[in-house]
């Protein structure tokens, strides 16, 4: 998308394009119960997903997520894993296709649990997201402190956009995504999102995956950085990123793409500046 595509959709009326993709389809995770019977949030991605279900289902999927696989399913083939804080990362050759909704969901990419989640924490009202021009606006309103980046590469700006989720009665949820942009310089944008979910105090966040995934460091906190490399065929050659880390109660994952072409120690420099 160029710039002036871009600047045309900022009408601050109703969410843009972009932020619904991230909204709804990267992030939603989904409340349940797992045979403890603690509560967990989850999270399957895919890249180029194939569904053998209704078009019910696939527009349930894209909006809800799934929360169907307990992080303890059997998952073979384990390449490298670690732990980072009191959470884990474990990058596998494939995850297993999951049965949903009378279909199956194959060639899943990412998969995550954020397991003992507050028990203020309640999905089941969630209702969408109410959309701020700025973070002052935003923690108007939100339930918990949404945070920024104050260091951003050069040619980058933000935050242009911050959603926040809210309830059915209209009040906030526990769950933020801030959208910022980097001017390229051959006109088009490159997006980072900062996402941020409340987890609360005894809460800790596992994940698998088939990208590489490497132990890094935010400050003096323990991170997981997945690389995902762009694919044959994609218009943008490069290696994007996803950063996940828990500080203060707060599960981060800052998204790189791919088009932005930075290096890590970019992406470490930005979550670092996150306070």
């Amino acid at each position: 998308m160029d710039i002036a595509t871009y600047k045309a959709s900022m009408d601050r009326s109703e969410p843009s394009p972009e932020l619904i993709h991230v909204a709804k389809s990267r992030m939603r995770a989904s409340i349940a119960n797992d045979k403890s019977g603690k509560d967990a949030a989850y999270n399957k991605t895919t890249r180029r997903p194939r569904f053998a279900v209704v078009a019910a289902a696939v527009i349930l999927l894209v909006a809800l997520g799934t929360g169907v696989l307990a992080f303890g399913a059997e998952i073979t083939d384990a390449v490298k894993s670690f732990i980072f804080g009191n959470s884990s990362a474990e990058q596998v050759d494939e995850l297993e296709d999951i049965e949903w909704y009378g279909g199956i969901i194959t060639g899943r990419l990412h998969s995550w649990e954020l397991v003992n989640r507050s028990g203020l924490v309640d999905e089941t009202k969630h209702a969408g997201y109410e959309i701020f021009d700025t973070l002052d606006e935003a923690n108007g309103f939100a339930n918990f402190t949404i945070k920024a980046p104050s260091y951003l590469p050069e040619n980058a700006y933000g935050p242009v956009r911050v959603a926040v989720q809210k309830y059915i009665d209209g009040t906030a949820g526990y769950e933020a995504h801030v959208t910022l942009h980097t001017e390229r310089q051959d006109g088009n944008m490159a997006e980072f999102h900062l996402i941020q979910m409340y987890a609360g105090p005894d809460s800790h966040f596992n994940l698998v995956t088939v990208y590489p995934i490497e132990k890094v460091m935010v400050g003096d906190i323990e991170a997981s950085l997945v690389h995902e490399p762009s694919e044959p065929g994609d218009y943008f050659v490069g290696v994007g990123y996803r950063l996940f880390w828990m500080k203060d109660d707060i599960l981060y994952q800052l998204e790189c793409s791919s088009s932005s072409n930075y290096p890590k120690e970019t992406i470490l420099a930005i979550a670092e500046s996150v306070r």
